[in-house]
This record gives structure tokens, sequence and C-alpha cells, in this order.
């Protein structure tokens, strides 16, 4: 046990040294940063209501970063890619193929989160350098504990993503089929809700409706763990079993990803 923690560590710790020998952070930080900065150009345009533009704003440059990070070198870290492809060098090295799924995704979870560590403190201290330049008529509240569970609720998503992406590059040779269908997960997971929104209540739509609602099982809604809405606020309306349920439904899904993983790298041939 103790030989395989150490395996999974070390690969873990590749993964994360390839992130910056690739300069994914560096480049990824520079471009949110210079977002964020040139957004704050036009506050003057916004009026009284300041606060809600600039936290969905910040919020969103977190999200977009992930997403580009989970898409365009997640996936080209898990992909069979035989020119590219990470996979060959570490398994060279007596390792096991589940301590290779564990050891990239905790790597890969690791650079996503020093990440989104650095955005989520940069983006703290300007929501309250904003709120301390103007007056509280534009700005008028600022939660620290929702601010903190917005930001977690969205990491705890953007890790169930790469669990997915590992999982579909457990099953499927290349990166670019393997972009695809992790677009195409993220892409169903935002449309069942609308869809199921507008179905009516007939006899047939309300089987359909049954149908969709079990598919959501397997494609958790993103808008979930979107909750920077709730940044503005003082009212505590957080209980602790609202957010083990979150996270305990993030993680649920991580290990059940990782999991099905495991069992498609044991029986996959990768010549």
């Amino acid at each position: 046990m103790k030989a395989r923690l150490i395996n999974i560590r070390e690969i873990a710790r590749l993964i994360f040294l390839e992130g910056f020998r690739r300069h994914t952070i560096l480049g990824l930080a520079v471009l949110a940063i210079a977002t964020e900065a040139s957004g704050f150009l036009f506050m003057d345009f916004f009026g009284r209501d300041l606060g809600n533009p600039v936290n969905d704003f910040i919020f969103s440059i977190m999200w977009f970063v992930g997403f580009v990070f989970i898409f365009f070198h997640a996936v080209q870290i898990m992909a069979w890619d035989v020119e590219r492809g990470f996979i060959f060098p570490l398994l060279a090295r007596p390792v096991s193929r589940t301590d290779y799924v564990i050891g990239v995704f905790a790597g890969l979870s690791a650079l996503l989160a020093c990440l989104q560590l650095l955005l989520g403190i940069l983006g703290f201290l300007t929501l309250i350098w904003i709120k301390g330049s103007v007056a509280a008529t534009f700005f008028p509240e600022l939660s620290v504990a929702h601010y903190l569970y917005a930001f977690f609720s969205l990491l705890a998503y953007q890790l169930l993503l790469i669990a997915v992406v590992m999982l579909l590059s457990s099953a499927i040779r290349g990166s670019f089929p393997v972009l695809v269908l992790s677009f195409a997960y993220y892409g169903i997971a935002s449309g069942l809700p609308v869809v199921r929104s507008m179905l009516g209540t007939s006899d047939q739509q309300h089987a359909l409706q049954y149908i969709l609602t079990l598919l959501a099982a397997l494609f958790p809604n993103p808008s979930t763990y979107d909750l920077k809405a709730d940044v503005l606020t003082v009212a505590s309306n957080l209980t602790a079993l609202e957010i083990a349920a979150g996270f305990g439904s993030a993680f649920l899904y991580m290990v059940i990803a990782l999991w099905l993983a495991c069992l498609l790298y044991g029986r996959r041939d990768l010549s």
C-alpha cells in the first residue's frame, strides 16, 4: 500500500511539473488577470448595482479559465495519442494502471486548484477593493462565507469534469475525439434542465420527463454548482446539510468516474 501511494504521488508530481513546464498555469493566469483588468475599464458604465456585474465577471473568468485548462490541457495529458500522449512514458515505469489514473487525476486537480486559488484570492481582493472604493449604495453587501462556498462549488464541478474526461480518455484514443465528447457531455448536462422545463404535463411528456430525470443522474446540472449570485448577500441561509449534499454529490461522481476509468484502463491494450 505504501509503495502504491508513493507511485501515485510521483505520477501526480510529474503531471504537476509538466503543467509548469508547458507554462500552462502561467499562461492561463496571465490571460485571466489581463482579461479581468481590461474588464474593469468598463466599470463606469454600470450604475448603482455595481456589485453584481463585477461579481459575475470575476466568477465568469474563473469558470472560463477552468474550462480552458480542462479541455485544452488536461485532455492533451490524458489522451492516448502515440505522439503526444503522456501515458506511455509514465507506464514505462513499474506502476499499475490504477495508480496511473489516480496519479494523473491528482496531478491535474492540484494544478487546477492552484490556478483557481490564485484567481479566487485575486477576485476576492478585487471585490473588497471595489467595495471600499465606492459608496455603499453602489456595492451594499459582500458575504465571505458565500464567496467561499461559491468558489469551492465551482472548483468541485471542474474537478468532476476532469474525472469525466479521464473516463472518456480511458475508452477512446486520440485527443480530438475525447475533446469532442467532453464538450458534448458538458453541453448535454447544461441542456437537460432547459429541455425538462419546456415539457408539458401530458402523459407522454410525463414519461419523457421521467427519462430526462434519470439522465440527470449521469449528467449533473452545472447550474447547481454556480452559486455566485449568493455572494452579494449576508443572509445566513447556508446549512451544513446543503453544503454536505453539494460537495458529497460531486465527490460521488468523481469516485464513480475514476473507478470506471480504472476498470477500462485495466482491460484496454495500450499498444
